[in-house]
């Protein structure tokens, strides 16, 4: 241990965490990392579940502590962080299975998160809720055109779910930046592959789950923070 922060009123003791694996479609392992209190939450069906991702721009989105989770974690919620492919807890190889043409396993991975947690008894099926920010909220964004019933709420923060006309859009800084991780729309294919799962291009005629949608007006600031240093997004905002 390099540090240790004590918080009044927090006891880690009385919480658990687990590292499990849901089974993708093509076979790939999904890490999922899992936290509940002992004594209000296990697999027994019942308790109410938030499943988090990111996956893009290689991230590996790390399960933190957030002064946020307490609240929840004491009222009874499971919290499950889906490492999807698009991120980096796997290697290049899984950053790579999650991007440019190969973007919808992001998608379908968190999908299979969902599905596992529900059928291990780590949550209740009927409340089923998920959360994303930036790219991770175009992963819920898609996962709500996709599969709407496996879910209660969904709450996108600041989600990149325009991402047909976001990427033809040059003039925005950055965007062409963006091509290494979506695609380029002036090419066909790439314009297809977007098309097929944008959020904003894929609305249907179907029972949606509950969403909270918000949006910031420092989102391009903190993409400009980071295009400095590296030239592309490098962290979830």
């Amino acid at each position: 241990m390099i540090q240790r922060v004590d918080i009044g009123g927090y006891d880690p003791s009385a919480y658990a965490v687990e590292r499990q694996f849901a089974t993708a479609s093509d076979g790939a392992r999904i890490p999922v990392t899992i936290a509940y209190r002992r004594d209000k939450a296990g697999r027994d069906g019942k308790a109410p579940l938030l499943i988090m991702a990111y996956g893009a721009y290689g991230v590996s989105y790390d399960p933190v502590y957030r002064d946020t989770f307490p609240s929840l974690l004491d009222r009874g919620f499971v919290l499950a962080y889906a490492h999807v492919r698009g991120g980096r807890e796997m290697g290049e190889a899984w950053y790579q299975a999650g991007k440019l043409g190969n973007k919808k396993n992001t998608f379908s991975d968190f999908i299979a998160a969902t599905e596992y947690l529900v059928k291990a008894g780590y949550g209740d099926a009927k409340r089923v809720f998920a959360t994303g920010r930036s790219a991770g909220g175009l992963t819920v964004g898609a996962v709500a055109n996709m599969r709407p019933e496996l879910y209660r709420g969904i709450v996108a923060e600041v989600p990149f779910v325009d991402v047909v006309t976001t990427m033809l859009d040059d003039s925005i800084p950055l965007t062409t930046f963006e091509y290494e991780e979506w695609g380029n729309p002036a090419e066909i294919v790439d314009y297809s592959m977007m098309a097929s799962y944008s959020p904003y291009d894929n609305v249907g005629a179907k029972a949606y789950p509950a969403m909270l949608v918000t949006a910031g007006l420092q989102r391009l600031a903190g993409r400009l923070f980071r295009a400095g240093e590296v030239g592309r997004e490098t962290a979830p905002e």
